[in-house]
C-alpha cells in the first residue's frame, strides 16, 4: 500500500498504473509524516 513513489517523469504509461502527478510542496508535505 505504497502512497508515494518518485517517478522522476510524469507519462501515458504510468498514468495507465494510475499515478497521479502532485505539486512539489504537496510532494514535500508527504515526506514530512
Amino acid at each position: 500500500n505504497y502512497k508515494l513513489i518518485d517517478c522522476q517523469v510524469y507519462n501515458n504509461h504510468l498514468a495507465s498504473l494510475g499515478a497521479e502527478e502532485i505539486s512539489r510542496d504537496e510532494f514535500l508535505t508527504y515526506l514530512k509524516f
